[in-house]
């Protein structure tokens, strides 16, 4: 796996202010910890032939290029028409929350290199979820391993906001007893609430996430007491949240 993050913001351009990159090392951690081998993990400023030298080296080196950021249709964003000359596009922008301009790529029948492409949104939040949600079932594939992993349920203490039309990923805590085992209702549902705020931008909210609650794109807004499907978050909160407990 080879990682391109994007941005002048990020790369301390002339006049730009520079922002710490989360997004290089969040989508390395997780692809490690799926066992994949991360090569590279690299920064290109807002410069569309910058960009695409980027592409082309790093394609080189990898089975899977993923790129942060630059993926929508803004004067500044180059990765996609980068990607587009390596890769075929299987799909671009998708109906989700948060996440939605996200850009999957095959391997052209002209080009040599990386198997696969994955373009995530440059926001920090959208690109944990992408990569949770895209990234690592793909790694999870590509080995020969089931894509996708455990799903619990659980049982919602709070009302939650989802917008019709879009399939949503909240942050989501799950509630403990006083001796730290998970809190359950009578059914054995897992009782959850918001680890915080779900903006794209609010990160430290992950830091108390223990899962993914989804909600699908015909359901919309939630009440308290509603059932929601859990994708759990980390290795150490799957072995948690087994059925058993």
């Amino acid at each position: 796996v080879a990682i391109l993050t994007s941005g002048d913001e990020l790369t301390g351009a002339a006049g730009s202010s520079q922002v710490r990159d989360s997004n290089g090392p969040a989508l390395a951690a997780l692809a490690l910890s799926e066992g994949a081998s991360v090569v590279a993990v690299e920064q290109v400023g807002d410069d569309a032939s910058a960009t695409r030298a980027a592409v082309a080296r790093l394609s080189a080196i990898c089975d899977l290029l993923v790129t942060t950021g630059g993926v929508s249709v803004g004067a500044h964003d180059h990765v996609g028409a980068a990607l587009e000359s390596h890769f075929e596009l299987l799909a671009w922008r998708a109906a989700i929350q948060p996440g939605k301009p996200l850009l999957l790529g095959a391997r052209r029948a002209d080009t040599t290199g990386a198997q696969f492409a994955v373009g995530v949104p440059g926001n920090p939040v959208s690109a944990f979820v992408i990569g949770m949600e895209v990234l690592l079932p793909l790694i999870r594939a590509l080995t020969g391993r089931p894509a996708y992993g455990v799903e619990l349920e659980g049982v919602l203490e709070e009302a939650v906001k989802s917008p019709v039309g879009r399939r949503s990923f909240l942050r989501l805590t799950a509630l403990r007893t006083p001796n730290g085992d998970l809190d359950r209702d009578e059914v054995g549902r897992i009782r959850v609430r918001l680890a915080g705020g779900q903006g794209s931008h609010q990160t430290a909210p992950l830091a108390a996430c223990d899962a993914l609650g989804v909600i699908a794109e015909e359901v919309g807004d939630l009440q308290a007491g509603s059932g929601i499907r859990l994708h759990p978050l980390s290795r150490a909160t799957r072995r948690v949240a087994t059925p058993n407990g």
